[in-house]
């Protein structure tokens, strides 16, 4: 059964709110899993806040709606807030501006101001916002420019503007839901607009009781009445309230004006609804969590192998490719010319190379990670940077200090030549470590190895089989259409491991990270393209992600102790959480971890040219090589 995601409905609505038990259950059975439930009045926020104990499937959202700011008390925006802090698991919703038959009796600008203290608390707590707009699309184009971007996103509900307004409310961070208002648009406008519209932002919706689709069999749809039965559609009237579960036939004429497979979009706009709600306290976050302390009790026997390799290729070449996009004309000569001539003046064509050299420097292998006392989710060099007897400066904080002195010292040398170091060696450890130190997992627990000891499952393949990396083991792999995964042989070095995994469904969480997040974005997202998901971080360094000029603060050339700092805080809040042994990783946990990855893949970029810059502007001799 396909799972779907009601982006926008009002299950709370007096018209409903007795039945409403009964229509979330039909809809559960129908495969629509969780419902976005958007207050509109002080008088109905109790209503969807009750609605949200009682059902673990809705995601509740407090807002003031257009239509009913005359009804509001002086204190309406402290009961907002009331509400917002009390319910961590709400976004703001529904609100907005409206020119239509009922906006227009309500005073505009009275609406924009409501709607903009709204908009800004939404910023403010760094949740999504739910928008209606009626015939007002100019003025909130010129209302979200002002207040925004969005980075926690922007939902704008039942949406019916122009295909010319849609890359503009992208950049702010919207997304576009479409309920069954869509048929009343004219169908080739419709698909001109919906075609606009970017895959990833693509959101369906009910907008229940409201929006009942019009050009469907009315014997088809899902009807209310008492009894929750389904009546008989050519009797209806006119006026006759929306069921949830008919979100199945908006899936349907959305995805035939995009000339699209229903599975298909039903599984893209899930995955869009799951990764927009997906705000700290939300419900998506905190509804499979378990206690930390299983990961210490429950240890399933693992490979025979040395630690997980780092973020994995894709990972390593996306952030030295964006290092170089930071890099000052003299560091990016000074690299160009450390680089081997394999590398062809590509500092990211090498970003894997101390991966791939780990069997061959065998005391490089702590260099890629700390371990970290487990469960205490904090970081401290003194304590922790040490290899597995006890030889301190031994991890990968240590050896970024290290080669980075490496790379400054030869500063004094004129003859680069005669260097004590090899720099060639030294500029590709230090952009893969600093690499290494953002992958959460690397600052990870002494415990789990970083999570190398806690197995689980990563989606289900086509094949109904999973995945095992080939960066984690550096082999090649075989699917066959049974449930066993063999290995062919493949060389480390000089050695050859041929292998029969027994094992093969799981991962580990630690190579989620490293890897598999990544790969399922690629496929998901970038159709498979390294090129656009790099453009695509790129362009959320310069729109999106919030305080990116204090990712470079430092009071020297190099400062990896925060980087440390914040994997294992992020360890803690996103890659252990949900991540039980045995458990199975799906949309729920790659929707909420990706937008962590790519940030911090985007951190250890522009981390890495700032370092880089650093070195090489103070250091001529380098810069001249």
């Amino acid at each position: 059964m396909i799972k779907l995601f009601d982006s926008h409905c009002h299950l709370q609505d007096t018209r409903i709110y007795s039945l409403a038990p009964k229509l979330i259950q039909k809809a559960l059975d129908t495969g629509v899993v969780h419902f976005a439930v958007n207050g509109v009045s002080e008088k109905d926020w109790h209503l969807v806040k009750e609605m949200s104990d009682s059902h673990s499937s809705i995601i509740p959202n407090f807002g003031l709606h257009p239509w009913f700011i005359t009804e509001r008390t002086p204190n309406w925006l402290n009961n907002l807030k009331e509400f917002l802090a009390a319910n961590p698991s709400a976004a703001v919703g529904e609100i907005g501006i409206d020119k239509g038959s009922i906006g227009k009796r309500i005073d505009f600008s009275d609406q924009v101001e409501v709607f903009r203290l709204q908009l800004q608390l939404a910023k403010e707590l760094k949740r999504p916002a739910s928008v209606h707009c009626v015939r007002a699309f100019g003025d909130l184009l010129e209302i979200l420019k002002s207040v925004g971007p969005f980075p926690a996103g922007i939902v704008l509900h039942s949406y019916l503007g122009s295909a010319e307004m849609v890359p503009e409310f992208s950049k702010l961070g919207a997304y576009f839901s479409f309920s069954g208002f869509l048929m009343s648009m004219k169908e080739s406008k419709a698909k001109k607009m919906l075609k606009s519209v970017p895959i990833e932002r693509i959101l369906l919706e009910t907008d229940a009781p409201d929006a009942r689709p019009k050009s469907v069999d009315p014997k088809s749809l899902f009807l209310i009445n008492e009894s929750d039965d389904v009546e008989d559609g050519m009797s209806l009237p006119e006026e006759s309230l929306n069921h949830p579960a008919n979100i199945h036939h908006v899936l349907a004429y959305v995805a035939h004006l995009l000339e699209n497979e229903e599975e298909e979009l039903a599984r893209i706009s899930y995955q869009n609804a799951v990764r927009l709600f997906s705000y700290e306290g939300s419900k998506l976050l905190l509804q499979t969590e378990m206690e930390l302390w299983w990961f210490g009790r429950l240890m399933v026997v693992m490979l025979i192998i040395p630690k997980t390799l780092g973020w994995g290729k894709e990972g390593h070449y996306i952030v030295c490719k964006i290092a170089e996009n930071y890099l000052t004309a003299d560091a990016l000569a000074a690299a160009k010319a450390l680089l081997p001539d394999s590398a062809e003046g590509d500092l990211a064509a090498v970003c894997s190379w101390p991966d791939q050299i780990r069997f061959h420097y065998r005391w490089s292998s702590p260099l890629h990670y700390i371990d970290t006392p487990d469960f205490r989710c904090n970081y401290q060099y003194c304590r922790d940077c040490h290899d597995s007897v006890g030889r301190k400066d031994r991890c990968v904080t240590g050896a970024i200090y290290n080669y980075t002195m490496q790379l400054m010292s030869e500063h004094r040398q004129s003859d680069l030549s005669v260097t004590k170091y090899n720099l060639t060696e030294a500029l590709m450890f230090l952009s893969h470590f600093v690499g290494d130190v953002h992958q959460p997992l690397h600052v990870g627990f002494t415990g789990d190895e970083g999570g190398n000891t806690i197995n689980v499952r990563w989606y289900r393949r086509k094949s109904n089989l999973h995945h095992v990396s080939h960066e984690l083991l550096e082999i090649n792999y075989i699917l066959s259409n049974t449930i066993k995964l063999w290995f062919k042989e493949y060389k480390f070095g000089d050695l050859a491991w041929p292998l029969l995994i027994c094992v093969a469904l799981f991962q580990v969480v630690h190579s989620v990270w490293d890897t598999m997040i990544i790969e399922s974005a690629l496929k998901t997202y970038y159709n498979s393209d390294l090129t656009t998901m790099i453009q695509s971080i790129q362009s959320n360094i310069k729109d999106a992600f919030i305080g990116v000029a204090s990712w470079k603060n430092c009071n020297g050339t190099v400062c990896p102790e925060p980087y440390a700092s914040e994997s294992i805080n992020l360890a803690c809040k996103f890659a252990y959480r949900n991540a039980t042994p045995g458990s199975t990783l799906g949309d729920d946990y790659f929707l909420t971890r990706l937008p962590v990855v790519e940030q911090r893949l985007a951190q250890g970029g522009v981390r890495l040219a700032a370092i880089l810059n650093s070195i090489f502007s103070a250091h001529p001799s380098l810069a001249k090589e």
